[in-house]
């Protein structure tokens, strides 16, 4: 609207009344609206007609009623029927005329029913019959018939105040309206904001979508001023329902002189483009278009009662101008195009500049449209926005850029919309080709100078001028195209590249950063020092080399080779991990795509070439060559093991860098590098806290303080138990903790008892865990203050990148200065990289010993070596039972070699558990044998004198039993199938209790038996000590074990013949009176063993006197006694007790066994001839009588010459000598004396 210099818009959210209106559909317009206010200019009837009918639109340009950009552009946009998107009724207010558009015809709709009449003048102003008059008040409607009416507001405003409050209760408004000669000086357009879809439009509105138009408002009206010529002004405010005053959201106005608008708008006006003369022609001088640069300051507040010099944001735009160049001004100058007066002149405009509340704030430019003077709402991707006098599809709202962009509308106005310029062989259309030439010389013509302008607009920030570079990945499509080769040639050829320390250089004075690979800050550094690069963002490479734009860069094949080159620099940077590591990530950067293109032995090469440069970071702060040691990757917690290998530990940052690398194989074989597990913790035991000198040892005591025992619980965590392979390489170091409070070597690892998940100390366990997780919280504070370090210092190095929004572009600030080897490096007509190809691996990411808190980058060890797992793989239910529970405990008890479960994951302690009861009990045979035979001390911490391992003596005769039960049955009583090898180890076990009450072992076969069951063991009493140590007890439940044992079944006269008997004579008298006692009471069993009566016979148990003339007795055998009931006998040896059983043997039970076993109870050959010798001795011829008489008796068993000639030589014949008896002779002596002697027979 020409000569407006102020504008309000203000969103009306009340609900007005009613009741006075000028027609009762009207009361569907009292909610809430748009107001737009033009200040002090007040559109004429006719001309706000002509805007409310697109068939208007070229007349006005042919008119000298120029469009929205002023003069010499077309009349942009839809012009008042763009309102009917927001409403189906507009209502305006213009001087003393109240005009209100009805396009539905539902507004004035009176059912058919002449319009009830009113006082005033009313026009139908779609009536070319209508009259001031009445009766035209009463013309009938149909509905769904467009309705245009104006009324004259002199007297309404009292009748219908209804009507008119939206207007009245405007603060501006409000005086001139209530006068009595009421005029507004300006024009109020208001457009109650539709609530229903309609038959022009479906569009509706609610609270949140007039909300989501506000915000967007609220950021366009500061553009408001880039393009237009008179606006100084422009306010949004908002009216809530019950509130009674304006709230103003936005007030924004032109800081800058218009008198310099005026002055560019009068430079533009001169038509000096259309003015030839016959001299320039002579000379074919060509007219050059002219640029004209502004600085619009825009200051706009975002608070209620703003004031101009209470701004809060002060933004400052770049202008530029060009006029007429070659292509539009061919265009405009053809006798077709002349009649529209367009001008050939393009703008473009970037926000450079912001000042918050008097400081200057890092902002993101906003995605600038096309203007056509106002804002076309056509987003072009740029950072920045054009102005031109475009034309546009009248009902679209698009850009015609096609002959087919307006075939719908073609026939509306035949005339401009087919005419045609060009030669008569190549004609094409005259508005898009006036559209394309205006697009195409702005970004060819005018953007160059342009990004000058910009580039020394932002002298004391120059990296923010990569923010204006028009990044083709941002590109709108329909805009894409006008962004051609030219347009970045041009630029390329510009002093935009910038450097850190030179400022803006050419492109042919440095190299890029290849825009394929980001390059770190440390390795920009690096290259910094050393050779020429540019500082800008990724994009910009990339959209040069879009369009083949030669362009010299540095790629991470071309780094490695000038750090091969260059080895002393590289030396360099041992003390400077920070860019070493930074150069590492770049030099490794193009892995992804060699794996990605199957180039395996180029990714091979390339790990092999950065494996020979000094650039992995370790831990204690220095930079190392990888090929030249043993260097480990492992994370924080690994490190914490071995804070000796600082210089070995690859660095935690670097860690995080190499991610992606440390799930290869081939990344470790090629770089030298060994993954933090069992082979490297084997490599660097001496470097552990356990002392050298318990290498080899079998079991060391062990006092448990806190650095060791975490040490172990972590080594166990690094380490499975149930890994043979890894167990192989610590056999030996005693690294296994048992129950005893030892360490046990890893070779003793298959004898060390574990059967019982519910057997760790508990309170170790806790303590353990809770020293873990305070290792971990203190690795988690390192990493957080590492973080907080790592975020102030990019804080300091680079303050102003960190607000500057360029998406995925990385921009890196670069000296370039400049080096000799530099062209040779950075000529992107030389292949720098080596041919390198990638293989594909599966990333895998925490098989890092899971923690609950995720500390730093886990490392993935490859090959096959796997991590043990926190989480229970399988669940035995035996293992848990009570009674390996009790057998747990009673071989703890024992002292036996019991794994200290506190120190091992839940996982791997399963894993070592036995499967079933049967692989459990030949665990604990050999277990226990291995004790028995070869550990069979141990030295207790604290005690320095060593004592035997196993001690036996703290168990109970129930939990031997227990123990030997569980070790041949299984939980249901069933007995397992024990092989022999089994049952040579169970009888090696001191487990057997004796009758002496002793436990002994069974490995002397046939040493040890069991009685049976007739035999009552308490009438044993009388054995010797060392004959109950072979007796067993047994019982019933174990005879079948014991039978498996060979443990033979003795019987009470076995026990006897075997044990008793022959020892008899070693036994003390007391037992000796038991024995035969026992052998009186049992003779009925006894004497059906013939082996028993045997050893009886020849046992001297039968207790006689030692001589004659004592009464001390002593024991023979029974066949040296006489049965006392032998008369004979006992006439001979009457005088000789000591012949005879004594004591108790004279008993007639006795006296009966005897007989059986040997008691002399018949006269024989030889007991004769011994009866004939005592009567030799004693001299008694009394005897002698009775021994010839019993030998005349007998004398066919005993006469044989053998025995007559034995008997000839004892003297034991009686006769008389010298008158009294006597024992003459012997016998043989009786023929020669036969005649001196009186025979007495």
């Amino acid at each position: 609207m020409k000569g407006v210099t102020d504008v309000s818009v203000i969103i009306d959210y009340r609900t007005h009344g009613s009741e006075s209106l000028l027609h009762p559909m009207l009361n569907r317009g009292q909610g809430p609206s748009l107001i737009i206010s033009f200040h002090k200019a007040v559109l004429e009837v006719d001309n706000l007609v002509r805007l409310s009918s697109p068939l208007n639109y070229y007349r006005e340009s042919m008119n000298n009623v120029h469009g929205g950009g002023g003069e010499g552009y077309p009349r942009f946009g839809r012009g008042l029927c763009a309102a009917f998107n927001f409403t189906d009724c507009c209502q305006i207010l213009l001087g003393n005329k109240f005009v209100t558009f009805d396009p539905t015809g539902e507004y004035f709709y009176d059912g058919g029913v002449a319009d009830y009449k009113q006082d005033g003048n009313v026009d139908n102003l779609y009536d070319d019959n209508s009259q001031d008059n009445a009766s035209s008040i009463h013309s009938r409607r149909n509905k769904g018939t467009p309705t245009a009416r104006c009324y004259g507001i002199d007297g309404m405003i009292s009748k219908f105040p209804d009507q008119f409050q939206p207007f009245i209760s405007i603060p501006f408004a409000k005086s001139a309206l209530l006068s009595d000669a009421p005029f507004f000086l300006g024009t109020v357009i208001r457009m109650p904001f539709r609530v229903e879809a309609s038959d022009i439009n479906n569009r509706v509105f609610n609270e949140e979508s007039i909300k989501s138009m506000v915000s967007i408002l609220e950021k366009k009206i500061p553009q408001v001023f880039l393009f237009t010529s008179n606006i100084r002004k422009m306010t949004m405010a908002k009216w809530e329902p019950c509130s009674e005053t304006l709230d103003n959201l936005v007030v924004a106005q032109l800081r800058t002189d218009p008198r310099l608008k005026e002055e560019l708008k009068s430079n533009l006006m001169k038509n000096e483009w259309k003015k030839t003369n016959k001299l320039a022609n002579i000379f074919k001088a060509e007219w050059t278009p002219k640029i004209y640069n502004q600085t619009i300051e825009v200051s706009h507040s975002h608070r209620s009662s703003a004031k101009l010099c209470d701004a809060d944001i002060i933004d400052t735009y770049l202008v530029s101008t060009i006029l007429a160049p070659t292509k539009i001004r061919d265009v405009a100058s053809q006798d077709i195009m002349k009649p529209l007066q367009l001008l050939p002149s393009i703008g473009l405009a970037a926000h450079v500049k912001r000042l918050s509340s008097g400081s200057v704030e890092d902002f993101i430019p906003c995605e600038g449209s096309l203007f056509c003077g106002f804002d076309s709402g056509l987003k072009t991707g740029l950072p920045f926005s054009i102005n031109a006098p475009i034309f546009f599809h009248e009902l679209k709202g698009s850009v015609i850029l096609s002959h087919s962009d307006d075939l719908d509308i073609q026939t509306l106005f035949p005339w401009v919309r087919m005419a045609e310029i060009g030669e008569s062989e190549r004609k094409y259309r005259a508005l898009f080709t006036w559209n394309r030439s205006c697009l195409f010389e702005a970004m060819t013509v005018l953007l160059p100078d342009f990004m000058l302008s910009i580039r020394d607009s932002l002298h004391l920030n120059p990296e923010r001028f990569y923010m204006y570079w028009p990044r083709l990945a941002k590109i709108r499509d329909w805009f894409r195209n006008f962004l051609s080769s030219h347009t970045y040639e041009s630029l390329s050829k510009l002093d935009i590249f910038l450097t850190k320390k030179n400022g803006f250089q050419k492109i042919d004075a440095g190299c890029f950063a290849s825009p394929e690979f980001q390059i770190p800050p440390g390795a920009a550094k690096y290259f910094q020092s050393r050779y020429k690069m540019f500082s800008v963002p990724v994009c910009v490479v990339e959209d040069l080399k879009i369009f083949s734009i030669n362009v010299r860069e540095l790629s991470p094949p071309a780094a490695r080779k000038l750090l091969r080159k260059k080895k002393d620099h590289c030396e360099k940077l041992r003390s400077k991990p920070d860019e070493a590591l930074d150069l590492l990530e770049y030099c490794l950067s193009d892995a992804i795509k060699l794996e990605a293109l199957d180039r395996f032995e180029d990714l091979k090469f390339m790990y092999f070439e950065v494996s020979h440069l000094c650039l992995v970071p370790v831990m204690d702060g220095t930079v190392v060559i990888p090929r030249n040691g043993n260097i480990i990757v492992a994370n924080r917690e690994q490190q914490s093991m071995f804070p000796a290998l600082l210089n070995k530990f690859v660095h935690h940052k670097a860690l995080k860098k190499l991610k992606s690398h440390l799930s290869k194989d081939i990344f470790f074989d090629q770089m030298n590098l060994q993954v933090f597990g069992p082979e490297v913790i084997a490599k660097n035991m001496h470097f552990s806290p356990w002392p050298r000198s318990w290498k080899g040892k079998d079991f060391v005591p062990w006092n448990e303080d806190s650095f060791s025992t975490l040490w172990l619980f972590q080594f166990w965590k690094e380490v499975s138990i149930c890994e043979n392979e890894s167990l192989r390489l610590f056999d030996s170091w005693p690294l296994i903790p048992l129950k005893t409070g030892e360490l046990t070597r890893c070779a003793n690892a298959r004898y060390i008892l574990s059967f019982y998940p519910g057997g760790h100390n508990e309170s170790l366990h806790k303590s353990l865990e809770e020293k873990h997780m305070a290792l971990k919280k203190r690795i988690a504070d390192e990493v957080k203050r590492e973080k907080v370090a790592h975020a102030t210092t990019s804080q300091i190095i680079r303050p102003h990148m960190e607000n500057i929004n360029m998406d995925d572009t990385d921009i890196c600030f670069i000296d370039s200065d400049v080096e000799d080897d530099t062209v040779e490096v950075c000529n992107s007509g030389e292949d720098d990289s080596v041919d390198i190809s990638t293989t594909a691996f599966t990333t895998s990411d925490d098989t890092n010993h899971n923690n609950n808190v995720q500390l730093e980058v886990p490392v993935t060890p490859p090959g096959n070596y796997v991590a043990p797992s926190s989480q229970p793989s399988q669940n035995y239910g035996f293992l848990s039972s009570l009674s390996n529970k009790n057998l747990h405990d009673i071989v703890v008890k024992l002292r036996g070699p019991v794994l200290e479960l506190a120190y091992f994951a839940k996982d791997d302690i399963l894993q070592i558990m036995p499967r079933d009861g049967l692989q459990l009990s030949r665990n604990i045979l050999s277990s226990i044998s291995q004790c028995l035979d070869y550990w069979t001390h141990i030295v207790l911490a604290g005690q320095g004198m060593p004592m035997l391992r196993l001690d036996w003596s703290t168990l109970t005769d129930d939990e031997f039993g227990f123990l030997l039960k569980s070790l041949t049955r299984n939980d249901q009583g069933n007995r397992l199938s024990l092989m022999t090898s089994d049952f040579d180890l169970l009888r090696g076990l001191p487990i057997y209790l004796t009758l002496s009450g002793t436990r002994v072992n069974l490995r002397d076969r046939d040493e040890h038996f069991i009685l049976d069951s007739s035999v009552n063991t308490e009438s044993l009493l009388y054995l010797p000590e060392r004959i109950k140590n072979k007796i067993l007890i047994g019982d019933s439940e174990n005879a079948d074990v014991l039978k498996d044992l060979d443990v033979e079944t003795m019987s009470e006269a076995k026990l006897l013949y075997m044990f008793v008997l022959p020892e008899f004579t070693r036994i003390p008298v007391s037992q000796k009176q038991i024995i035969c006692e026992t052998v009186l009471c049992n003779w009925t069993s006894l004497k059906t063993s013939t082996e028993f009566i045997t050893a009886l016979k020849e046992t001297p148990f039968v207790k006689h006197l030692r001589n004659d003339q004592t009464t001390d007795y002593e024991h023979v055998c029974a066949k040296e006694l006489f049965d006392p009931k032998v008369e004979f006998l006992c006439d001979i040896f009457d005088e000789n007790p000591s012949k005879f059983p004594a004591s108790e043997f004279c008993s007639l039970e006795w006296l009966e066994i005897l007989r059986e076993i040997g008691l002399v109870k018949s006269v024989d050959k030889e007991t004769f001839l011994l009866c004939a010798k005592r009567i030799e001795i004693s001299g008694s011829p009394e005897k002698a009588i009775k021994l010839h008489r019993f030998f005349l008796e007998n004398i066919s068993e005993y006469f044989d010459q053998d025995n007559l000639r034995k008997l000839s030589f004892i003297k034991c014949v009686p006769g008389e000598h010298n008158g009294s008896l006597d024992l003459v002779s012997r016998l043989g002596e009786i023929f020669s004396c036969c005649a001196s002697l009186k025979l007495l027979f």
